[in-house]
């Protein structure tokens, strides 16, 4: 008896018949979608949106994208559940009906809600504490910046999506053969090896300046120790995707291997120096003896202070505001002055000759006087002085001291010289030149 009902004609439209059960069918699931919506509504949306700092014009917005949702679900489920996928246009290999088209809208419209959720409930909730930004602009930039990569993946992803599971979207582009399998390279592959490469880049993001960022925090990472990782994270990151990328792109990654292994023996014997290089800059970023912000000296007496350290060369930045750029394999074979490897106190001396009866000790009370008057001179090591030989003309004196400011050193210790030649002229102490004593012999008498 039931069935009888169910099976009963209600209307017909178009040669179309429509059952009672069919319409008591697309009801009820169509209450029950609306009933999955307003309870989720209710225990989901409405806490988690109260709680979030988002304007209510945006509020809107979002429930304006979840009711279309909602609205297509229920139209995508009339039209397959009545038996009214009726095609617009069909070919050989092509079938446009309604189902895909409101299928389409479905999935750009999903895209819409979790772009939303995402852009706002957790990029700027994030970005408006502003807890790791220095000032309000960069944070905005920031935010800026990390909403556009979210869009532009969830977008893709969404067109990837609709590619793939409506097949006729998904156009050959050509077709080939690799490894003995035959290969349709589609549009569908050309978006999953962007979308692969998008994704390598938002992680790396989120994993240096989200995850990493709290744990140098924590641990209290020297910021030489952070760019190393940092990079090498980013190195290993992008390679692993690359290789996925190309994997999607329809490379036979066994042959590219093989191929690469035969190459890079060629390779490296026409470029031996520029592998050493690469090579190197891997073991500076592992052992971090050279890390950014670091002041070294080369062979030649050049000082420069680490910028950036890449894969091939390092850059410094020398005392007359140049850039350098360093070869690794000089800085990891050759010997270098790394002199603030372990702390950034280094040692400088002053040398500086008296004539002979000063007294001493005045003067060693007026070179430690003028350079602990010095505001870039460090209190601790305490500076000394050394009373280091009775030269041939002058009493030789070294004043030592500790400083940070290994680029402007020398002018540093111009200004100190100024003051121990206008302390020494105020106290008589004479600074002598060389002088010789000449003794000459005329007969008996020596003059």
């Amino acid at each position: 008896m039931l069935r009888k009902y169910f099976e009963y004609v209600v209307f017909t439209v178009g040669g179309k018949e429509f059952t009672a059960g069919e319409i008591a069918f697309f009801v009820v699931l169509s209450l029950f979608i609306l009933g999955i919506y307003q309870i989720t509504k209710r225990k989901l949306f409405r806490g988690l949106l109260e709680s979030s700092e988002v304007d209510k014009s945006e509020v809107r917005t979002f429930y304006s994208y979840v009711r279309l949702f909602i609205a297509l679900l229920v139209l995508l489920a009339g039209v397959y559940l009545l038996g009214l996928n009726y095609s617009f246009f069909t070919s050989e290999n092509i079938n446009f009906d309604i189902g895909l088209i409101i299928g389409g809208m479905l999935i750009i419209n999903a895209a819409r809600i979790i772009d939303w959720i995402i852009s706002n409930l957790f990029v700027h909730s994030y970005y408006s504490k502003g807890e790791d930004q220095p000032t309000a602009i960069n944070a905005n930039q920031s935010e800026v910046k990390m909403t556009r990569w979210v869009k532009m993946i969830i977008y893709i992803f969404a067109l990837f999506l609709i590619l793939r599971n409506f097949d006729v979207l998904d156009l050959t582009l050509f077709h080939t053969e690799v490894g003995g399998n035959n290969f349709d390279f589609k549009l569908s592959n050309i978006l999953s090896a962007i979308l692969v490469l998008l994704l390598a880049r938002v992680i790396v993001s989120l994993l240096t300046k989200l995850i990493l960022a709290g744990i140098y925090q924590n641990s209290k990472v020297d910021i030489g120790a952070q760019f190393a990782l940092n990079q090498l994270v980013t190195y290993v990151i992008f390679v692993i995707a690359s290789i996925i990328a190309l994997n999607f792109l329809g490379f036979n990654m066994t042959l590219i291997w093989g191929g690469a292994a035969a190459l890079l023996v060629g390779l490296g014997l026409g470029l031996q120096q520029t592998f050493n290089d690469l090579f190197s800059g891997i073991l500076l970023l592992f052992e971090r003896s050279v890390t950014v912000g670091d002041i070294l000296k080369l062979e030649n007496n050049t000082y420069g202070t680490v910028k950036r350290i890449g894969l091939r060369t390092t850059l410094l930045e020398t005392r007359g505001n140049e850039s350098l750029i360093v070869p690794n394999s000089h800085i990891a074979t050759n010997q270098i002055d790394n002199l603030t490897h372990k702390n950034n106190k280094i040692r400088f001396d002053i040398s500086v000759g008296v004539a002979y009866g000063s007294d001493t000790k005045q003067v060693k009370s007026i070179l430690l006087k003028t350079v602990k008057n010095n505001p870039y001179i460090l209190d601790f090591p305490a500076p000394f002085v050394r009373f280091i030989n009775f030269g041939e003309s002058s009493l030789d004196f070294q004043v030592f001291f500790f400083s940070r400011n290994l680029i402007v050193i020398e002018d540093i210790k111009s200004d100190i010289r100024f003051e121990i030649d206008q302390a020494f002229r105020g106290n008589g102490i004479e600074i002598p030149f060389p002088q010789r004593v000449v003794w000459s012999k005329n007969g008996n008498n020596e003059k």
